[in-house]
């Protein structure tokens, strides 16, 4: 609140507001219910601390523990826990509700590797992991917190394409490197798709920014994976690699179409990030050893992003960024004076060129966002 008044006050000096609006908004400010972020993010870790310690002490112990015990212990603290979720549910906790809502998700993952240990069950992590999203994804339903949206979704659709990118391994598409490669270039845009997809529906926000934040995650990730396939030298990959991405790529940029919280000149900016991130992959597969292509593709795939967080009034994002293409810059500099920048002379350089981008991105931030920020329109 003490920020909201130094803001208020400004405002009110500098003409903007008038005495009597800046009352009514202190008085609303005053209303609001505070946050909690570090109560929520201690009392998840609270959690996920108690989850581990369970499991660990019943570890300790396994031997000792007849199966029938083990399970019902198991089903007992199921039950337990489901029936705290309704009584704090009834209650309004929200705190402890959202809590226990993390608890009782990583519990079911326990028992799925229970049964698996007294049934003598086989088979890859990651079946596991997917079934255990599909059976959890009712009780995320439930939550009205960004993280168990976020953790939830994080592990879905990285083990689903996972999944599905081993199922080519097993049907003989591909060999194990092409499957993890296939993999880093499909996740980002098949999570962008069904982002998208929630977004036009009006299902359910919460997953649909779930979704996107793992769509920059990954992407990110992606970028940098590619960036160092282009540098380094032939990895024997086939073009058939990136069909699955190639065609979610069109796919993409065709349902961009139909999206109606976008504006054109956002529409625009995904549609030639969609096709730069394609067309990196497709010059790792193709280039090597090609240190500038590859800076140049991710200079160029994080300034597109940059701009268009920029247009959705992201600067957190946007200042992320162009970070990012700093950093990028930087290390060009260093691959190709490497010799030098090991000298007293080659780190006088270096300092010089990050100063005179800090000073530069200083002197136009302002006039960059005000020119990214039009785009929108």
């Amino acid at each position: 609140m003490k920020n909201v008044s130094r803001y208020i006050q400004n405002w009110v000096q500098k003409g903007l507001i008038s005495e009597e609006q800046a009352q009514k908004i202190a008085d609303f400010e005053l209303k609001k219910q505070p946050s909690h972020f570090i109560s929520w993010g201690f009392l998840i870790i609270g959690f996920m601390v108690l989850s581990l310690g369970l499991i660990s002490t019943i570890a300790a112990n396994w031997h000792d523990i007849s199966d029938g015990v083990k399970l019902t212990i198991d089903f007992l603290a199921l039950g337990l826990t489901a029936y705290a979720l309704l009584r704090t549910q009834e209650a309004n906790k929200t705190m402890l509700f959202e809590g226990l809502i993390v608890f009782f998700i990583l519990l079911v993952l326990a028992s799925l590797g229970l049964l698996a240990q007294i049934y003598q069950l086989s088979g890859a992590w990651y079946n596991t992991l997917f079934y255990w999203s599909l059976i959890t994804f009712p009780i995320a339903l439930f939550s009205e917190r960004g993280f168990t949206h976020f953790l939830w979704t994080f592990i879905f659709a990285t083990v689903t394409c996972i999944k599905l990118a081993f199922y080519g391994v097993d049907i003989g598409i591909y060999t194990e490197n092409e499957a993890l490669f296939a993999l880093v270039a499909f996740a980002p845009l098949a999570s962008a798709m069904i982002a998208c997809s929630l977004y036009y529906l009006k299902w359910d926000n919460r997953f649909a920014n779930a979704f996107r934040f793992f769509v920059i995650l990954s992407g990110l990730f992606a970028v940098i994976i590619a960036d160092f396939t282009i540098n380094g030298p032939d990895n024997n990959l086939r073009f058939t690699t990136l069909v699955p991405s190639l065609l979610l790529s069109l796919l993409l940029i065709v349902y961009l179409a139909v999206v109606p919280q976008l504006t054109r000149g956002q529409k625009i900016l995904i549609k030639l990030i969609v096709l730069m991130y394609f067309a990196m992959f497709l010059a790792a597969i193709f280039a090597e050893n090609h240190s500038i292509l590859g800076a140049a593709f991710s200079i160029l795939i994080y300034s597109l992003s940059a701009i268009y967080f920029a247009t959705a009034c992201q600067r957190g994002l946007f200042n992320l960024l162009t970070f990012l293409v700093g950093v990028r810059f930087i290390f060009i500099y260093i691959n190709q004076l490497y010799s030098l920048a090991t000298t007293g002379v080659g780190l006088i350089l270096a300092g010089v060129l990050i100063i005179l981008m800090v000073y530069l991105w200083q002197k136009y931030k302002n006039r960059l966002l005000t020119w990214a920020e039009e785009l929108k329109q």
